[in-house]
């Protein structure tokens, strides 16, 4: 069976440390979710995520789902929710 987990993890010494993920293929459309190292992009959720804020996806159960174009297509399951898609771009990430 294909593995199909994801992990982020961001270094705070990285240039951009914020990876934001859409609703969309799209960096216009709705904000989903939002990782970051940095305290302000996270505590109180400042860009208004449907998924919420976080340092990393340690507290998250997300899936991989495939590629389309220029952005990963990831599935943000929660027990007792209905899954949720969100896409990142593919450039922020990197395949093991």
């Amino acid at each position: 069976m294909e593995d199909k987990s994801f992990s982020l993890f961001i270094d705070k010494f990285d240039e951009q440390p914020l990876v934001l993920g859409f609703l969309l293929p799209d960096v216009e459309s709705k904000k989903m979710i939002c990782f970051s190292s940095y305290t302000s992009d996270v505590e109180n959720n400042p860009y208004k995520c449907e998924l919420g804020a976080y340092y990393d996806s340690s507290d998250v159960n997300i899936e991989f789902v495939t590629i389309e174009g220029n952005f990963v297509k990831l599935k943000f399951k929660k027990e007792g929710d209905e899954d949720k898609f969100f896409y990142i771009e593919k450039e922020k990430i990197r395949f093991q």
